[in-house]
């Protein structure tokens, strides 16, 4: 049974396997004070997952234990499983999104931005025999009546955001999460 909370997991996952990670710098990956780092490594100490060594008066090396390092993998495996989860539920999403644009008469695609939302998008469509699309930076003047822009930039400045034959591809994941969470 896993007895941490989520800031010590967070802390965990930030202390280096070399055992040369400072308290500081495990703040700033963190993010948390150096207040709350200082509580967080006696509470993971006590538990058996983190033992420390004195180097000198003033340095203290933060090693995992090999209870910590099995927590460590533990998690590492949980973050993984999850991040296959998620892709998968995008790619079936979109397929389904896709697979409607097609039927409503759409042949065309144009794929807009540059990140991995794109290259999930791209995957489905090559997938697809019946259809063409094309990868571009920025859209200008570029509708036809059976094209179809994914846009699958983070920000919602495209100038067609209120054509039918737009879609904003972030939005639309964020819309499917938020009926599944």
């Amino acid at each position: 049974m896993n007895d941490l909370n989520h800031k010590e997991t967070i802390l965990l996952s930030k202390i280096s396997l070399d055992g040369f990670t400072s308290q500081r710098e495990i703040s700033q990956l963190s993010g948390f004070s150096l207040g709350l780092i200082n509580i967080l490594l006696k509470n993971l100490v006590n538990k058996g997952y983190v033992k420390l060594s004195r180097l000198n008066k003033k340095n203290i090396q933060y090693v995992l234990t090999p209870k910590g390092f099995k927590e460590q993998i533990r998690l590492t495996r949980l973050y993984i499983q999850d991040t296959f989860d998620r892709i998968n539920n995008y790619k079936k999403w979109l397929s389904e999104f896709i697979d409607g644009k097609i039927i409503e008469g759409y042949n065309q695609f144009i794929l807009l931005g540059e990140n991995e939302l794109l290259n999930i998008t791209e995957v489905i469509l090559k997938n697809n025999e019946n259809i063409s699309y094309a990868k571009i930076s920025r859209a200008e003047n570029i509708l036809s009546p059976n094209m179809m822009i994914l846009d699958c930039q983070d920000d919602n400045n495209s100038k067609y955001i209120n054509e039918k034959n737009y879609m904003n591809i972030t939005q639309y994941i964020a819309q499917k999460l938020n009926k599944v969470e």
